[in-house]
Order: C-alpha cells, then sequence, then structure tokens
C-alpha cells in the first residue's frame, strides 16, 4: 500500500497534496467539533434545566388555581401532605412545598412555591385555631392539634431559612409576604412564646433593603406581627425594645438624626407647671414607633434603589408613597392593638396624622385620617386619661387643624 502511495503522488503531485490537505482539514474539523460538541452539550443541558424550571413552575400554576377554586375544609384536608411537620426538608419521608421552596435553583420556581404555600395558608385562621403546643410528652399518640402546632413551628423555621437565602428581590416580596400571611392567621396565644420574636429580629434588616417591594411587604409583616390577637405579651415586650436596640439590628440610618423638625419638637414648660418633658424622656419610644414615623413624615437622606426615579429629581424629598402608605398603616395598628404603649407618644402621633392629612395625595390624607381616627377612638375607650401625659392645649388644636385641612 505505501509503494502504491508513493506511485499515487508521483504520477499525480497535485491530488496528493489535496487529498493531505483534505485529510489534515477533517481532523482539524473533527477536533473543532469535539470542543463544540462539549459547548452544545453544556448548552443541552442548560436549555434542559430551564425547560424543566418551566415544567415545575407550570405545575405550581396549575396547583395555585386548584387551592384557589377548592373549599378551605376540603383543601386542609390534604395539610400534611403539602406541610411536614417535622424537621428533615428533602429527605424522601419529608417532601413538601418547602422542599421546592428551599433547594429549587431557580428563583422564579421557588417564587412560585411560596405563593402557592401562601395561597394555602390564606384564610387558614380557623383550621389552625387547634393548634396547641404538647405539654405531656408521653403520650401514646401525638394529638392533631400537637401535629398542627408542629406544623407551624416547621412553617416558620424554613420560611425564615429561606428568607436568609435569598437574594432574589422578586422572590424575597413572595417570601416575606407569605410569611405575614402566616403570622395573620396562626394563634400564637396558644403556643409557646418565641415564634413572633425571630420573625421580628429577622425582618428588620429587609426595611432598609434597595427594593421598594421588599420594603413595603417588611412593614406589612410588621403590622401582621403587631396585630395578630392583640395584646399579646411576647409583642408587648418586643415594642417595649427601645430606639437604641432596634438601631443596632439593621435600621435604616434615618432613624439616627438629630435635630427635629419644628413640627416635632417639645413646647417648653412654663415655669410653675410640672415639667411633662422630663417625664416623657424617660420613657424612650419603642423602634417601631419611631421608624413608622420616620418613614411617613421625614425625608430621606439617600436613596435605597436605582428605581426609585424621585431621588434623581426633585419631586418628592419622602420615601415613595406605597412605604408611606404601609407605614401609616403600621402607626393606625400599634395605636389600635397597644395603645398603653402608644398614649405617652399622642402628641407627636396626632402632628404626623395631621401633616399626612396636609399632603397632596389622597391615599396619604386618608392613612392620615385613620391614624387619627384610631387616636380618637381610643382616648375614648381607654381608662386613663392621655390629656395629662399629652398637654390638654395642644390635643385640642387637632379638630381644628383638621377641619381647617377638610376646608382647603
Amino acid at each position: 500500500s505505501k509503494m502504491t502511495n508513493w506511485a499515487f503522488s508521483d504520477k499525480y503531485p497535485s491530488l496528493a497534496k489535496e487529498r493531505l490537505s483534505s485529510h489534515a482539514f477533517s481532523w482539524k474539523r473533527i477536533s473543532s467539533s469535539d470542543s463544540e460538541y462539549s459547548d452544545a452539550e453544556g448548552g443541552m443541558q442548560s436549555k434542559t434545566r430551564s425547560f424543566q424550571a418551566k415544567v415545575r413552575q407550570g405545575a405550581l400554576t396549575c396547583f395555585l388555581s386548584a387551592v384557589k377554586s377548592i373549599e378551605k375544609k376540603v383543601l386542609y384536608g390534604y395539610w400534611s401532605a403539602f406541610i411536614s411537620d417535622e424537621p428533615g426538608i428533602g429527605s424522601p419521608q419529608t417532601v413538601s412545598l418547602m422542599t421546592i421552596a428551599l433547594k429549587d435553583p431557580f428563583p422564579k420556581t421557588r417564587a412560585c412555591a411560596f405563593q402557592v404555600l401562601s395561597a394555602i395558608l390564606e384564610g387558614s385562621k380557623q383550621f389552625l385555631s387547634i393548634a396547641e403546643d404538647a405539654i405531656d410528652h408521653k403520650r401514646a399518640f401525638t394529638p392533631f392539634s400537637v401535629s398542627i402546632a408542629s406544623s407551624i413551628r416547621e412553617l416558620h423555621r424554613c420560611i425564615l431559612l429561606a428568607l436568609v437565602a435569598e437574594s432574589s428581590s422578586q422572590t424575597l416580596t413572595q417570601i416575606i409576604k407569605c410569611l405575614a400571611n402566616l403570622v395573620s392567621n396562626v394563634p400564637y396565644n396558644r403556643l409557646k412564646p418565641g415564634l413572633l420574636s425571630r420573625v421580628w429580629n429577622q425582618i428588620k434588616p429587609y426595611i432598609k433593603h434597595k427594593d421598594v417591594n421588599v420594603r413595603v411587604s417588611s412593614l406589612t409583616l410588621l403590622g401582621s406581627i403587631v396585630s395578630a390577637q392583640a395584646p399579646l405579651p411576647e409583642v408587648h415586650l418586643l415594642l417595649q425594645q427601645p430606639v437604641s436596640l432596634g438601631m443596632s439590628d439593621g435600621t435604616p440610618a434615618l432613624l439616627l438624626r438629630s435635630g427635629a423638625p419644628e413640627w416635632r419638637r417639645e413646647p417648653l414648660p412654663v415655669s410653675g407647671e410640672p415639667s411633662l418633658a422630663l417625664e416623657k424622656t424617660t420613657t424612650e419610644p419603642c423602634w417601631l414607633l419611631r421608624l413608622c414615623i420616620s418613614l411617613a413624615v421625614l425625608p430621606r437622606e439617600d436613596c435605597y434603589s436605582d428605581s426609585d426615579t424621585s431621588c434623581l429629581s426633585t419631586v418628592s424629598i419622602y420615601e415613595p408613597s406605597p412605604v408611606r402608605l404601609e407605614a401609616l398603616q403600621v402607626l393606625a395598628l400599634l395605636v389600635k392593638s397597644y395603645f398603653i404603649l402608644a398614649q405617652s407618644f399622642l402628641l407627636e402621633l396626632g402632628e404626623v396624622a395631621c401633616k399626612c392629612m396636609e399632603e397632596a395625595d389622597p391615599s396619604l390624607q386618608l392613612h392620615g385620617a385613620k391614624v387619627s381616627t384610631n387616636i380618637h377612638l381610643m382616648q375614648i375607650c381607654s381608662s386613663r386619661s392621655p390629656w395629662i401625659t399629652c398637654g390638654l392645649g395642644q390635643l385640642i388644636m387637632w379638630p381644628h387643624k383638621i377641619v381647617e385641612i377638610f376646608k382647603k
């Protein structure tokens, strides 16, 4: 064969060169295709994972539609099939919705899982009201009420784990909304304290998140905590935490500002009258009270998000309207549910309400009026007279201010 090749090359040198060049070209083509094949294989795997994620998202969307259309009493018959009552996420025995929410690699799929979980929790107050922590651990069987309590604790644990691990703003919003739905329906007065404290402490950093929706949902969650079976001793203790303690856990820097605006400054006591200002300084307002007042009426110092176009113009120096509205909503709930803690600061709260009712935005006017309404209703219902604490002369001015606002 060698002789044949030599003879062929001697007789047809041009054809021999073409054959050699074609062999070399084919070798290069094969080696190049090997590299391209590995790249193509990786691309196919990525596409396959993306298609599989879309299938899971479609299944969760279908599941969400089913949850919304099924009667609650029928749906909660399958509670244990979707929500685990013991730790061990990922093992074959405990596969649940939280398995997807915690372990799926796609943020959109995790968000879909939390949407389904939130829909299941919505309106579950009556079903969850039977939950009760176990007192006697030597029972031969586990009562259904204890199983529900265990699943509630496991939900708190898993959702808080997801909250800490999540980086997607869209998924974070769904997680916090789901947590707010859980807090609104759980009978904390029948469970051992501690669950709300963990939620309270872990949500604080997200109030200054760069995304507006995350900040709004965080305030919604705080409002759910304040209104959950109020008044709860655990929440009462949390609200008594001073501003200085709250700031160490990620409170926005706007709470550190000095030099209060003119409308927030306390009047100097007249000579011969007892110094009410000195009495008030001994009672430091809670972190949540100061936070909501700052978000509602104080100018912000920096921009949290590039999406906040108001930071780039002189249109508004305040927080975005949804944040201000939610802060006012939390203030209204705080006054209604824990008036005993807010009554020492009714003058300041009243001024906040009046300032909001002077705004051009009708929504801000409405929420400011809600704060003012709750203040006056709780004054009527309270056995302790708030006039002494806050100063009769200035509180009497509120109705006149409100009348002037509505005349404009």
